[in-house]
């Protein structure tokens, strides 16, 4: 199991990490022009909202872990906020950037239950902080080369006359 659980939730977790940092990228490259976030406190708004959603659904979804089950959920929340991160790619109104960025703050509130719930299913109360400071470190090593990475992907700017800053969430 250290082989597959480990990996898989790290770098999930890694991508949801990379997701938060993304939108600070994307502002730079260029998505605070386009949207016209320089105007009040609009990218406030956009930064904050990830939060309160967060917050507000994290228990619920703790409950639905249950009845659902954790694969299914995990699956679920991963690749919803997935579609919602590619579509923030797409997306040409402020507006609709702080209705993605509640969605993915909905989505990615259960992701951290699933992974405990999963890691103390599997091993006993001994073995699960070592695979959780496994699972942080591959977290962690990812993370750091997330600025690098849009970096990278900003480079693309232009091509198929898409602008750097959403090839980004693409």
């Amino acid at each position: 199991m250290d082989y597959r659980l480990i990996p898989i939730l790290g770098v999930l977790y890694s991508v949801s990490g990379i997701d938060r940092v993304n939108f600070s990228n994307a502002r730079v490259a260029g998505m605070n022009k386009d949207l016209h976030f320089d105007i009040g406190d609009r990218y406030s708004i956009a930064l904050l909202v990830f939060f309160v959603t967060y917050f507000l659904f994290e228990l619920p979804t703790t409950l639905l872990l249950r009845p659902v089950g954790a694969r299914n959920l995990l699956n679920g929340l991963a690749l919803s906020w997935g579609a919602v991160m590619l579509g923030m790619g797409f997306i040409n109104d402020w507006r609709l950037i702080v209705v993605c960025r509640m969605l993915i703050g909905v989505f990615e509130a259960g992701f951290l239950p699933c992974c405990m719930f999963l890691l103390s299913s599997w091993y006993t109360r001994f073995e699960v902080q070592k695979r959780m400071a496994y699972w942080y470190l591959i977290n962690l090593f990812v993370s750091a080369f997330g600025n690098i990475l849009a970096w990278a992907i900003v480079k693309l700017d232009g091509q198929h006359n898409i602008a750097g800053w959403r090839w980004i969430f693409m």
